[in-house]
């Protein structure tokens, strides 16, 4: 037998490779059956659904042992192919997992021969830069055989020559018998800590673990220090690593405080990767695995009313837990997160943004040294206030915010908070500067396509461009049938927009109807996370004829508008009795009704859809006779809106309108009036229009000034405008 370096067997007899091997699988119950078990035919071994046949639970376990029990015939048979010297280079290569091309020769010296005869049986395999097990549990079986004394030579052996630290300390952990060492542990944690500093989350977990494993400290740091990789990694957009994290963890054994950090990480990087009801479900698991007098059971209860599918219900729990919160028996930072879900269940359930919920939250963000970006009071106004007719303290919070995220590296927030810009952009018709950003969250995480809110803001800015094939296939993403309740609700709801707008009323009623019956189910009755659906469905009621089922829909809004004192609900009732005014309601109730909506509408932050306002109000009154300054009013309110809106649907249909509602102003002027207007509309002076008309000045000034009176306009600008209406204005 040939001497190998990387061993000093104590045996004086030591039994041949297969003979040890054949131990080691006797012992582990590796070996298979010898015959293939053959189930009775009286026994029923699967269970058949329509075309699918699925295994049931017992023939699955058996299913999984027999594949074990081929793996471990495998590995068997691999490893006693191996002759002595071939086998030890291959525990080597198994012990350090991976090994570097240029390393071999430093690790292997003499020895290095052999791994050539280890490639070609195939139990090693080479990408050209390094070498590694070619089956990693042949690996395990292969590192097994040694006896204890031996194992832990080859990896003290291998500690001693690795030139890779990481390599180095992990060999040198499993080579240290198990126990407490303070110098072990010191070298260990300063692995880690570097592993930390350079990004290498997963080496620094596992150093963290082995020094914890090794120190005279318990598992109080260690668990610190993992939740805060966890968050590191949260913040990085890693959300999935992040649940990784914290899953390993023995939540028994968290202390209070690291429990609330625990569950308020795993369930938002839940939330991100899963939707609401998983991470419900994972919370759900956290409190079960706890024994029943376990004290984080009932912050863990807490925290599930949180977590609840309608708003209306978390938004009672949680008001009432207040007091319990509040009486110092949790953390700040508990507090800090219930109160945040609280916040959030309001503006759902249509109560706003409250402004002592933010009081609070930000006393409490004063005494946090460590919170996620997302979770900070300006990121809630941010995200939650353009839903709430706020937009312009959400453009300015979001605008502050990624810069923040940008700072910080924050690239999870900074992706969800794209989408949020977005949807602000699309609500100030600015199109262009949308589809970049819903770009941007595209490439920072490509699995959020069909996240809830980015389908929203696909969906509404495919609508805002007509781009009605592309609206279709944005619905796609989301499932027909085993969604959430809120991808559901976006479906239908982008779904009944889309026919409700292109005429299809009957279709835009089931749709609309559906999604609004969603969204009560959900408790969410604020009009703007509702993406105003109830102005639709009363649109489409009217294209139906059914009258008083929209005049439902603006009382409804009246109410909301009455409870809140919002001014955008009130607006939009308006807007659905002026339809319901003029489908059968007198001529003057019409123009004071328009007109009053039309000057509300000049304060309207929400550009697209006061264009659309405008543009029905250009429609209602087009044929009803008006003053020269009310007519001057409306078209002036028409060129403010298109000065401010990016080319789209509601711009074209706006300009449309304009040109025909100018058009017909132009007809109350004389011929003569109206060919001296055009001409000094094209640029000339009184004088050439005079030459080229054959006209006195005297004669031009007098049908100048009453072209002047006749279409409210008092200088030359406006006269161009109204010979030309469609002259882009938005450089105005």
């Amino acid at each position: 037998m040939e001497q190998c370096g990387f061993h000093r067997c104590t045996r004086t007899a030591p039994a041949s490779v297969a003979e040890r091997t054949r131990r080691f699988a006797s012992a582990q119950g590796l070996h298979p059956p010898s015959r293939p078990r053959i189930a009775s035919p009286q026994r029923r071994t699967h269970q058949t659904v329509g075309v699918h046949t699925f295994m049931t639970s017992h023939d699955r376990a058996q299913a999984i042992e027999a594949t074990k029990a081929r793996q471990a015939t495998k590995a068997r048979q691999a490893i006693e192919a191996l002759d002595e010297p071939t086998l030890h280079v291959f525990q080597a290569v198994s012990a350090l997992r991976r090994v570097l091309i240029r390393d071999v020769p430093l690790l292997f010296g003499e020895q290095s021969r052999y791994l050539q005869r280890a490639i070609q049986a195939g139990v090693v395999s080479s990408n050209g830069s390094y070498l590694q097990p070619a089956d990693p549990q042949t690996g395990v079986a292969a590192l097994q055989i040694l006896a204890e004394p031996d194992r832990r030579a080859l990896h003290l052996r291998l500690a001693r020559l690795s030139v890779n630290e990481y390599d180095s300390g992990r060999q040198r952990d499993l080579g240290t018998p198990a126990g407490q060492d303070i110098e072990l542990a010191i070298s260990l944690e300063r692995i880690a800590t570097r592993a930390e500093q350079l990004g290498h989350v997963d080496v620094a977990i596992e150093f963290w673990g082995r020094a914890a494993r090794r120190s005279v400290h318990g598992t109080a740091e260690r668990h610190d220090r993992e939740l805060r990789l966890a968050a590191q990694e949260h913040t990085n957009g890693h959300f999935q690593r992040a649940v990784e994290i914290l899953e390993a963890l023995t939540w028994s054994d968290l202390s209070s405080d690291q429990a609330e950090r625990a569950i308020d990480l795993v369930t938002s990087a839940t939330y991100k990767t899963a939707g609401l009801a998983a991470a419900r479900l994972r919370a759900e698991q956290h409190r079960e695995s706890l024994p029943p007098s376990h004290p984080h059971r009932e912050m863990l209860d807490i925290y599930l009313a949180g977590l609840g599918e309608n708003f209306s219900e978390v938004a009672e729990q949680l008001e009432a837990a207040l007091p319990v919160l509040r009486s110092g028996h949790y953390s700040a930072a508990f507090r800090h997160a219930i109160i945040n879900k609280l916040l959030y269940a309001k503006v759902n359930t249509g109560d706003g943004l409250d402004r002592e919920l933010l009081d609070e939250l930000e006393h409490l963000q004063n005494d946090l040294a460590e919170l996620l970006l997302e979770d900070t009071v300006e990121a809630k106004v941010a995200v939650y206030a353009y839903t709430v007719d706020d937009i312009a303290s959400s453009r300015s919070a979001i605008a502050s915010m990624l810069v923040k995220c940008e700072v910080s590296g924050d690239t999870g927030f900074r992706q969800s908070l794209l989408v949020h810009a977005a949807h602000v952009d699309i609500s100030t018709g600015k199109f262009t500067s949308a589809d970049e950003r819903l770009k941007q969250s595209a490439s920072l995480s490509p699995r959020s396509s069909a996240a809830p809110a980015t389908v929203r803001a696909s969906g509404l800015l495919a609508l805002e461009l007509g781009r009605y094939d592309e609206v279709t296939q944005i619905i796609g993403r989301v499932p027909d049938v085993g969604v959430a309740p809120l991808g559901h609700l976006t479906r239908a709801a982008l779904r009944g927009i889309l026919l409700s707008r292109s005429g299809d009323a009957p279709a835009a009623i089931r749709h609309l109807e559906d999604a609004l019956r969603t969204a009560e189910g959900l408790g969410i009755r604020e009009p703007g996370r509702r993406l105003w659906l109830d102005v639709d469905l009363a649109r489409a009621h009217l294209q139906n004829g059914d009258v008083d089922r929209a005049q439902s829909v603006a009382t409804s809004l009246r109410g909301i508008a009455d409870r809140t004192g919002r001014a955008l609900p009130r607006l939009q009732a308006r807007r659905v009795e002026a339809w319901l005014e003029a489908e059968g309601g007198s001529p003057r109730s019409l123009v004071a009704g328009t007109l009053a909506l039309v000057a509300a509408a000049e304060t309207m932050e929400w550009v697209p859809e006061r264009a659309r306002l405008i543009t029905e109000a250009l429609r209602m009154l087009r044929d009803i006779p008006l003053d020269n300054a009310q007519r001057s009013r409306i078209a002036h309110t028409a060129r403010g809106a298109l000065a401010v809106l990016e080319d789209g649907v509601a711009r074209r249909e706006l300009s449309t309108e304009l040109s025909r509602w100018e058009r017909s102003k132009l007809s109350a002027l004389t011929p003569s009036e109206r060919r001296v207007a055009e001409l000094i509309a094209q640029g000339l002076t009184n004088r050439l229009a005079g030459e080229a008309l054959h006209l006195s000045p005297r004669t031009i000034e007098s049908h100048l000034r009453n072209a002047f009176i006749k279409l409210g306009v008092s200088n030359r600008t406006q006269l161009i405008a109204q010979f030309y209406p469609l002259t882009d204005t938005r450089a105005a």
